[in-house]
């Protein structure tokens, strides 16, 4: 074909416009959010209009609204009416999450639509109180919740039981799960891992609460006597049916307290730890071991002061025994230990640096480690004994003086990057391996 024979393009009219490609966009998003969350048309409309304004309002500020008040004015009923919707709502705040907009940022737009309010919205009084929690103000965030409590938004009540749980009121909490139309039928049998899970809040809170609500502690007294608190009442008109589960029980539901706290305040800390320990692994497998395991998140709630600030907000909702035990928790150092004894049933460690000796129960390794062998984590006391919920990392001989100083600073990066060397060792082993099994013992 000759070059005159070429046809010729006519790029203003075959070629798409940057309308018809946003549209094709817009399309595509608008039909993953409906198989992502279940969202009809309306609702995907919806959660597009308020997201999208609320990072546009953070980058532009007022313009974002509308150019006059008339569109203003419909914009925010709109804002108003999405997050009314539960699901909408809590789906905006997962997304918000993800961009980084909670908290100061997110606030500027929150601000301009209670400006526009002329009575209580449930939708924007949960949204004020999600922002207000990221403050540590759990006062004010558990008055905004309970001013809207009568009017059944299923976002509303779901953290209306998340405090419940804080106190460690299972029934309570799982009776506003219901009203939120949550399932509680919990399989107690399946296996339950808040790391991987991904069920959204509501379902996770259930799968948390469940063992205590099914199992109640015993009473304490009998019915007409007088009540071990120390009040003069009888055990009926005091603490009968408001036993708490002894704290040797508690203790792992604390722990998933915390994790619960940095889910909202600090969701993708966990992630920037994992980041932080395999950025110099060429291969993916020991990051998604790692990503899998509770050691990141150990090192976020301890190194990452989350723990810290989970006690500042949490103080007066946690029993008071479960203050004391975070207290000591916070406390509790990471550092290495020498295996002194491993069985199915309990893990004897001896903590190099001030040679106490450690016996972990509950948590143990599933195989028996080798007595001698070097390990690094962070148990934690409950009673005369210890649990160790975030893991263990082998530590080489050579590693000893690093990791301790690491350990000892309690700076978040510093133990991450000392870390760090564990994995670049398990890679260069596995390397060398894989080159000649016979260069590795």
């Amino acid at each position: 074909m000759t070059d005159d024979a070429s046809p010729e393009i006519d790029t203003e009219s075959d070629a798409p416009s940057t309308d018809d490609l946003d549209d094709v966009i817009e399309s595509d998003a608008a039909e993953r959010l409906a198989m992502r969350f279940g969202f009809d048309d309306e609702q995907t409309q919806l959660f597009m209009l308020l997201t999208g304004a609320a990072s546009l309002f953070a980058q532009d500020g007022d313009p974002a609204l509308g150019d006059d008040a008339t569109e203003r004015s419909q914009a925010l009923a709109l804002f108003t009416q999405a997050l009314n919707d539960p699901p909408i709502a809590l789906a905006a705040w997962d997304a918000w999450s993800e961009e980084g907009l909670t908290g100061d940022v997110l606030q500027p737009f929150v601000d301009e639509i209670m400006g526009s309010l002329e009575g209580g919205q449930p939708g924007v009084s949960w949204l004020l109180s999600r922002q207000a929690a990221l403050r540590l103000d759990n006062d004010e965030s558990t008055r905004l919740l309970e001013s809207v409590r009568d009017s059944g938004h299923a976002a509303v009540l779901i953290d209306l039981a998340a405090l419940q749980a804080d106190g460690s009121n299972p029934i309570e909490a799982r009776d506003l799960l219901e009203a939120a139309g949550v399932n509680t039928e919990i399989d107690l049998d399946a296996a339950y891992d808040p790391i991987t899970s991904e069920q959204g809040l509501g379902v996770e809170l259930a799968e948390e609460i469940a063992p205590f609500a099914a199992l109640r502690p015993q009473r304490i007294a009998g019915r007409n006597d007088t009540c071990p608190c120390g009040s003069g009442k009888k055990y009926k008109h005091c603490h009968l049916g408001k036993e708490l589960h002894s704290l040797n029980d508690r203790a792992a539901w604390l722990y998933l307290k915390m994790m619960r706290f940095m889910q909202l305040t600090n969701p993708y800390l966990p992630d920037a730890v994992v980041a932080e320990m395999t950025s110099s692994l060429e291969t993916p497998d020991l990051a998604n071991m790692l990503e899998s395991s509770y050691i990141p998140t150990d090192i976020a709630l301890h190194e990452g002061d989350v723990a810290s600030r989970f006690l500042m907000a949490k103080s007066a909702v946690l029993p008071a025994d479960e203050v004391e035990l975070t207290e000591r928790w916070i406390e509790a150092p990471r550092s290495v230990f020498r295996v002194k004894k491993s069985t199915h049933a309990e893990l004897e460690l001896i903590e190099l640096r001030s040679r106490d000796r450690v016996t972990i129960v509950g948590t143990v390794p599933e195989q028996p480690l080798e007595v001698g062998t070097l390990i690094c984590g962070r148990p934690l006391p409950v009673g005369q004994t210890h649990r160790s919920y975030g893991g263990f990392l082998p530590v080489d001989e050579t590693m000893i003086d690093g990791v301790l100083e690491a350990c000892a600073s309690r700076n978040l990066a510093t133990v991450a990057i000392s870390l760090s060397q564990i994995f670049d060792a398990a890679e260069m082993a596995d390397a060398l391996l894989a080159e000649d099994p016979l260069q590795v013992p």
